[in-house]
């Protein structure tokens, strides 16, 4: 005896039925055995001529896991045959059955069960058949009816005329299925073939509508195409009704050298008049034991694609596109990457003497390092070859030996280290009068040093841990030298301990500095977390900064600005976090935020968020998702630019939950065009748990909209 294979695929698509669902019935309580024999219980037992034997009364069929129930059973001893009447129950770990009258065969595992009605207790999956034809290669139902509802209370249901599975080919057939929602038939079809398991097959998926005021009505139909055991692709088309018809594809592959990802959108844009198409290539691999390889690369029509097509503030945002392919190698004297890497600008308004450089290629190392004695060795080094139309161009070796003279304590540490930046290009097409190549030597001294102190507060544990960093680097001239990929850093806490203020090699700034900090923190041991975090710190410079980048001016400030950053997790469901820039000299704040979060039970959450940048930015961020009750929540968020006096993007909805499905509705609006216009869209998503969801994917949205949103 074996449980009756309804491992329909099909119906395991979507989210299983979850915690609002009633508790399952009892099981009978049966001893276990793994002895694979079979044995017989009841309470009144005769034999008919040796071969036939009749039970009665709460009658028992046990084999290792599986029971068979029955008022009365008729078991044929030669065959092996039982006949069940009455009651009957077949139970086995995951699958319950109840049927009117039963036919076995036991040294087969062929059974026949009419008036059956199922339930497999880990998807919750049920629902009941006039004839069930059981045999280890194929299951036949007739007339049933799949739910993952309680029975009785079928907000959905999907009716079959006849479903077969097919268990050593792995599918099954369903004919004549139609799929109801709350009594109301939404989807018919003759015949479809779905996997059974986690096998994939070739077929559609659930449609997807939505509206917006820029696109119209949208329909989107994709389509699965199972091509091989180790490639698959979707086919979607994305009608739009003010726009036209958008076609998709996403093609993956994985070969022994690993994944591989191609995306294309392709439109022919009624409101924008052109044709309009995306593409976007991704690879992840390995070579061997210590190679790895990786492509992104991606492309678009126009600049406003993403402003027009996509669906939020962030992509819409996009002003380049990366092509990138690295090749790594990973040793034990430490790591290699060699790279080919250019950009895409969509702004055609930008010069092209203004857009990133190419990189072609750029060859780096970074040794492991090497503790000798007392002393640890690093060393790091880059080649790169740079390409911009109309622009300077050449290549760039940049050399960074460093050694260290590390030391520590329990309760202190101290880091003298030594650095050196030795740069050399050679420049293919230099202004006349200047030279084609150049080299730079710039060393670099540091020291790092800072003391922990403790102290119990009943419980948790604070800590005090001032530091300070000295930093000296000679002045250097380099306005003669060009700017391929260097700009400066974002101040902020990190950037008290950099040994320079500029990224890429083709700055090396000049220092003569200290940087104090004072760090204090608060943990639990019980619970493993760091319940508080607050730092402050400032740079005092000993004389002015003459480096700088193209038309900038010396800085002759004594002091950087005091940047602080704190986090508060004040308990499991609210933490705190907040940053503050003060120009001490001005006496005013340059750069500011501030955040908090509160995480509810059951994935419920309310973020509220303000961004401060002086004369640039000055914004109100507020997300939740909060529950009225068991199965009503509400969702939103409002994004508020103070300085524009405008809302930059919104969206309020709601989602209503109970055993076996899920509705979200969910109305968004965005800034387009440059702030010249208002994106609105409607999202409207059905998910049937157990089989599928209808709509707009507005959990998608609500992913991206609400921090902490699952």
């Amino acid at each position: 005896m074996r449980a009756v294979a309804l491992s329909v695929a099909l119906l395991l698509s979507g989210p299983a039925a979850g915690e609002l669902c009633p508790p399952l019935p009892d099981r009978p309580a049966v001893a276990q055995e793994t002895d694979g024999r079979t044995r017989l219980s009841a309470r009144h037992l005769s034999s008919v001529d040796g071969e036939v034997t009749e039970v009665r009364g709460e009658a028992l069929l046990t084999r290792d896991s599986t029971v068979v129930g029955a008022d009365y059973m008729r078991i044929e001893q030669r065959g092996e045959r039982a006949v069940l009447e009455g009651d009957v129950a077949y139970y086995s770990p995951d699958y319950r059955l109840h049927s009117e009258r039963a036919e076995l065969a036991l040294d087969t595992d062929v059974g026949l069960f009419t008036d059956a009605r199922f339930l497999q207790d880990s998807n919750r999956l049920q629902g009941q058949a006039q004839r069930i034809e059981q045999s280890p290669s194929r299951t036949v139902l007739e007339q049933a009816t799949f739910s993952t509802c309680p029975p009785g209370e079928e907000a959905w249901r999907l009716d079959a005329g006849r479903v077969t599975l097919d268990h050593q080919a792995r599918q099954g057939t369903a004919y004549n299925t139609v799929l109801y929602f709350q009594s109301v038939p939404i989807f018919y079809s003759p015949w479809f073939r779905f996997p059974l398991g986690n096998d994939r097959q070739s077929g559609f998926l659930a449609p997807a509508i939505g509206v917006s005021n820029t696109h119209g009505t949208e329909i989107e139909l994709p389509f699965y195409w199972n091509i091989a055991p180790q490639a698959d692709a979707t086919l979607t088309a994305r009608h739009l009704s003010k726009r036209g018809t958008q076609v998709r594809t996403e093609g993956r592959l994985l070969t022994g050298q690993g994944r591989w990802q191609l995306d294309t959108e392709y439109l022919d844009d009624e409101v924008f008049g052109d044709t309009r198409h995306f593409t976007a290539l991704n690879h992840s691999g390995r070579l061997g034991s210590n190679w790895t390889t990786s492509i992104n690369t991606a492309s678009a029509s126009d600049e406003d694609y993403f402003d027009d097509l996509g669906n939020s503030l962030s992509i819409a945002s996009v002003t380049h596109l990366e092509r990138r392919a690295d090749l790594t190698w990973f040793g034990s004297i430490g790591s290699f990457n060699a790279r080919v890497q250019n950009y895409q600008t969509l702004d055609e308004d930008i010069a092209p003497g203004s857009r990133p450089y190419e990189r072609l290629p750029s060859l780096s190392f970074a040794a492991a390092p090497v503790a000798a004695g007392a002393f640890d060795f690093g060393f790091t080094a880059e080649a790169v070859r740079f390409e911009r139309e109309d622009s300077l161009t050449g290549e760039r070796l940049n050399l960074r030996p460093r050694v260290a003279w590390p030391s520590s304590g329990p309760a202190w540490f101290f880091e003298p280290a030594v650095e050196l930046h030795q740069t050399h290009y050679r420049l293919d097409n230099p202004t006349p009068g200047e030279r084609a190549d150049l080299e730079r030597s710039v060393p670099l001294l540091s020291l790092d040093t800072g003391l922990f102190f403790e102290r119990d507060l009943g419980g948790r544990l604070q800590t005090l841990e001032p530091r300070l960093f000295y930093l000296h680097a000679p002045f250097e001239e380099q306005d003669d030298f060009p700017l391929f990929d260097s700009g400066e850093y974002t101040f902020g806490f990190d950037q008290l301990f950099r040994t320079n203020r500029f990224t890429g090699a083709d700055r090396v700034g000049d220092a003569d500095q200290v940087s104090a900090a004072l760090t204090t923190r608060v943990l639990d041991p019980a619970r493993g977390v760091e319940t508080l975090r607050a730092s402050i710190g400032q740079i005092f410079y000993l004389r002015d900064r003459e480096v700088t980048l193209p038309g900038g001016e010396p800085d002759t400030r004594a002091s950087s600005d005091i940047i602080a950053e704190s986090a508060l997790e004040a308990s499991e469901r609210w933490s705190l976090n907040a940053s503050l820039q003060y120009n001490p000299q001005e006496r005013r704040n340059d750069k500011g935020s501030l955040g908090t979060q509160y995480r509810g039970f059951g994935g419920d959450v309310t973020n509220f968020a303000y961004r401060y940048r002086r004369d640039e930015q000055q914004q109100l961020d507020w997300s939740f998702r909060w529950p009225l009750n068991p199965s009503w929540r509400v969702v939103g968020r409002w994004n508020h630019s103070i300085l524009d006096n405008r809302m930059l993007e919104a969206l309020a909805g709601f989602e209503y939950e109970n055993c076996c499905w899920m509705f979200r509705g969910v109305s968004s609006e965005r800034v387009i065009d440059d702030g010249e216009d208002i994106e609105q869209r409607l999202y409207l998503q059905l998910v049937l748990k157990g089989l599928t969801d209808i709509g707009q994917r507005a959990d998608a949205l609500l992913e991206r909209a609400i921090l902490g949103y699952r």
